[in-house]
């Protein structure tokens, strides 16, 4: 009490907050939702959003402002700890997409063709090889396709002259039975 925001403020020498406040109230005009930190006398920092209305007397005389503050040191707190969080991600997604750059360029360089699986018989992930070897189109035979879609693919291009889906998807699969995609040379690794 006594001292003005200028004096508590910790940004005092923030002259594009300040500047446009001091010129509201020289010229005795409304101001809404300053935000600005000041040191608490118990040491810490808190966060003040004022707002004010020039309040006149009768004869047009000012008389002073009246208006309300809040602390909002939890919000700001929290909004800073979020733009940490969201700099960090940022960092992290930076980092994972020179890995994935890294992962893919490895994976299409190879001369052998690569498809994993995940437990339910989808496609995590294939390379351009693989597609190659058995004629498959990237439009199909991608991440998330599941074994019977690239089964009816290979089946409708031609891959298993005389049988159908059911046939190979009844194929016990196991680590050596290359019949599931139609080539004699290939080890499936499940």
């Amino acid at each position: 009490i006594g001292k003005s925001r200028l004096e508590i403020a910790q940004n005092a020498e923030d002259q594009a907050l300040w500047k446009p406040h001091l010129e509201d109230l020289l010229a005795r005009r409304p101001f809404r939702d300053l935000t600005y930190p000041y040191r608490h006398k118990n040491g810490t920092v808190r966060w003040l959003r004022v707002s004010g209305q020039p309040v006149f007397g009768p004869a047009g005389e000012f008389q002073g402002y009246r208006g309300v503050g809040t602390n909002v040191t939890v919000e700001i707190e929290a909004d800073e700890k979020l733009a940490e969080a969201l700099t960090e991600l940022k960092r992290a997604n930076s980092r994972l997409e020179i890995q994935n750059l890294l992962f893919d360029t490895a994976l299409n360089n190879m001369s052998h063709g690569l498809c994993m699986w995940d437990a339910g018989l989808r496609i995590i992930v294939c390379n351009k090889r693989f597609l190659e070897i058995y004629g498959f189109s990237e439009v199909v035979v991608k991440p998330g396709a599941s074994l019977r879609e690239v089964m009816n693919h290979s089946v409708a291009i031609g891959n298993h002259p005389g049988e159908t889906v059911d046939d190979l998807y009844n194929i016990p699969r196991s680590r050596h039975n290359p019949k599931i995609l139609g080539v004699d040379d290939a080890e499936i690794v499940g």
